[in-house]
């Protein structure tokens, strides 16, 4: 997780308000919104040829970095905590398929 100072977060406190003001229902809005913070990412760290945004392997690798490294962290905080409590309810009703393993 990006952990980004106080001072940092505070300058996205009104972008995030306008975030939390909307409804996000579908996968394809979700990937929609991503898109668009990542290619804003881009565009402000790329070089202008004659205005045009040049973009560069950089950039590109850091985006595909923050959403890797987003997508362990959601994982490692949010599902895998979510899947251990659904195996543990498994196992208290004697449903759990991995007890073949033993």
């Amino acid at each position: 997780m990006p952990y980004i100072a106080k001072t940092e977060q505070q300058g996205f406190e009104n972008l995030l308000k306008e975030i939390h003001s909307h409804k996000i229902t579908t996968a394809g809005q979700l990937n929609f919104l991503l898109t668009v913070v990542a290619l804003k990412y881009m565009l402000d760290n790329s070089d202008k040829v004659n205005g045009v945004p040049h973009l560069r392997y950089e950039q590109m690798n850091a985006v595909v970095g923050a959403f890797d490294n987003a997508k362990d962290e959601f994982q490692r905080r949010v599902q895998h905590p979510y899947e251990t409590q659904k195996a543990f309810e498994a196992a208290q009703q004697n449903a759990d398929p991995f007890d073949v393993l033993n």
